[in-house]
């Protein structure tokens, strides 16, 4: 079993089944090599991508919106797979690496990571859509009725963990006028001839 503690506080930030012998560290990445498959292992932040778009991105003033979008794990061994929770990395981790039959069999459900929203129209308001979090596979989504015309800038920012550097993404809303309700006519009520 490899074991990383923290130096101040002794607690641990993960584990990894497996023998895996370390050879070298280096700028916050452990590097070694397992005695039961032969491959060098790096452990270490990874990467992300974020996306995000609105739709529709043409919308009436007062109609949802739906903000949708993903936030993926860049890491060169499984690239595209989904970021996750602190909470869950470990058993992410040893699922996608390990070659654990127990979790191979029955795929764990991992908790997704935070993703703050905003929209920031183009005379400067900003609009804090909240934070929603993503699911297990990767995917985040938000409901929006916008109250203001004009064009927006919709921002998904991931803002990174203690096993991710972070990743933003936009796209653009655009939001018009209400149609205007036509008035049905007033049809006079016939009436009977004397």
């Amino acid at each position: 079993m490899l074991v990383c503690y923290d130096a101040n506080t002794g607690k641990i930030l993960w584990k990894k089944a497996g023998a895996i012998a370390p050879q070298a560290i280096a700028e916050g990445y452990l590097i070694g090599t397992s005695q039961y498959d032969g491959q060098q292992y790096c452990f270490g932040k990874g990467k992300t991508t974020a996306t995000v778009t609105a739709s529709p991105n043409t919308a009436v003033n007062g109609s949802g919106v739906l903000i949708e979008g993903t936030v993926m794990d860049l890491s060169p061994a499984q690239p595209n797979t989904p970021a996750v929770s602190e909470e869950d990395m470990s058993e992410w981790m040893d699922y996608l690496h390990g070659q654990n039959a127990t979790l191979i069999n029955s795929p764990p459900v991992p908790t997704g990571v935070s993703v703050q929203l905003t929209a920031v129209g183009s005379d400067g308001t900003v609009v804090d859509l909240g934070t929603v979090t993503t699911d297990s596979a990767g995917h985040f989504s938000k409901a929006w009725s916008p109250t203001a015309q004009g064009l927006y800038a919709v921002y998904a920012a991931f803002v990174g963990s203690s096993s991710y550097w972070s990743s933003s993404a936009e796209t653009a809303l655009s939001v018009g006028p209400a149609p205007e309700t036509s008035q049905t006519p007033e049809i006079p009520t016939p009436v009977d001839p004397p």
